[in-house]
């Protein structure tokens, strides 16, 4: 996912059904943010 006029590009992979595992690299950081996101039970 790119975002238009700012330097960041996230990644996201599937993990299994509920698991997203991202990276977010921000032009300038030191490093890049690495985050786990998980889907609740409810829809």
């Amino acid at each position: 996912m790119l975002y238009d006029r700012l330097p960041i590009h996230n990644v996201f992979r599937r993990v299994d059904a509920r698991t997203l595992f991202g990276v977010m690299d921000l032009h300038g950081a030191a490093r890049p943010f690495v985050f786990v996101l998980t889907r609740d039970g409810a829809r």
